[in-house]
């Protein structure tokens, strides 16, 4: 049945149109309503935190602690990156590489390694210019020195260049920045090597051998008073020598230290009261007095323990740690501050291949 529904009444139909556009208009007003507060917006959905690509060692996993993971140590362990004191790097002569491990705030542990930079070929010495954010390495299988950039973010090695030329085999690198000199130890002509330091860039050039009767010199470091240690591996005996700093020159030579055997680094310590020689077919470290009226070595005798064939030293910021590089290990000892002998060593391995260079930047 079909109803027809008829209005007679004017009044009715006015009513009608009266209430039906604003009854209209409501109905599309709330229906926009609804399709806007329940359809999806890209801008309320949780977006990924995802890695700085800039950095090669952060993780954002949950947006808020950064975490550094291993990439040469194949294990999963991850360390918050607010207990990361530094880094210490170590060359790895057989497997031509460098490695950057954490230095954990608290204890100084080695944390998760990692290799950096690229280009090398044996590499020895390392030294960083933390100044300028420049390392330096040795590369004895090339006879080449790499200049790198040290990224101020994660501290890994960039832009990685050969600079100088002249080399033989050379080991160790230090710098008198202030009279813009590097000198470098070659093992194989048993010389050390003096460059000419560009302040900008830290480039060497005019590279001349200024001391040639060494025996096999493999470190090179500065002590105080003008005073350069030199290690000489062949003939178990540490050179000392004055550096005239304005000619750039090593003379007064003469050779100090008893009882190494193979010294492969020299270091003297913080107070200048006592120096370190690694021994590397002894498998030691020897403690040194200086003497305060020539700066000869006096009463070597070994200190610390657990070392196997260990090749450089080097002290974290406050002194109060030692590293020492092993053939596949890194030595980490305490340093008592008042007669300097080693203690409490503990071996660390991150897959390093003949550890040779090792040099600490770590605020502990």
């Amino acid at each position: 049945m079909r109803y027809n529904i008829v209005f007679s009444n004017r009044k009715v139909l006015l009513a009608m149109k009266k209430y039906l556009i604003p009854i209209t208009l409501a109905v599309v007003v709330l229906g926009a309503y609804y399709l806007t507060n329940n359809s999806t917006s890209t801008s309320n959905v949780p977006q990924e935190n995802k890695p700085d690509a800039s950095s090669n060692m952060f993780n954002m996993q949950d947006g808020t602690t950064p975490t550094v993971k291993s990439k040469q140590n194949s294990s999963s362990v991850t360390t918050n990156a607010s207990n990361i004191a530094g880094y210490v790097y170590i060359s790895n002569s057989d497997s031509t590489t460098v490695s950057q491990c954490q230095v954990l705030q608290n204890s100084g542990a080695l944390g998760n390694c990692e290799t950096t930079g690229s280009g090398f070929v044996a590499p020895n010495g390392i030294n960083l210019v933390l100044s300028q954010n420049i390392a330096y390495i040795a590369n004895g299988g090339s006879n080449s020195i790499s200049l790198c950039t040290i990224n101020p973010q994660t501290g890994a090695f960039e832009n990685c260049q050969l600079t100088g030329s002249g080399f033989s085999n050379p080991s160790g690198i230090i710098l008198d920045q202030q009279n813009s000199f590097a000198y470098i130890t070659n093992q194989n002509s048993n010389s050390v090597s003096r460059c000419v330091l560009n302040s900008g860039d830290g480039s060497l050039s005019n590279c001349q051998q200024i001391l040639d009767d060494l025996s096999a010199p493999t470190d090179i470091n500065f002590g105080s008073n003008s005073v350069v240690y030199i290690a000489n591996s062949n003939s178990d005996s540490i050179s000392i020598c004055t550096l005239h700093h304005k000619a750039g020159t090593l003379v007064n030579c003469q050779t100090t230290g008893n009882s190494l055997d193979s010294p492969q680094s020299v270091t003297a310590g913080a107070s200048g009261q006592f120096a370190y020689i690694t021994n590397q077919v002894a498998n030691s470290v020897s403690l040194c007095t200086i003497s305060t009226s020539n700066g000869l070595f006096e009463n070597c005798t070994p200190t610390g323990n657990g070392f196997n064939a260990p090749s450089d030293f080097s002290f974290s910021s406050s002194h109060k740690l030692a590293y020492i590089s092993n053939a596949n290990s890194v030595s980490v000892c305490q340093v008592n501050q008042q007669n300097g002998t080693l203690s409490n060593c503990n071996n660390y391995n991150g897959n390093f291949n003949h550890s040779t260079g090792i040099r600490v930047n770590a605020n502990i």
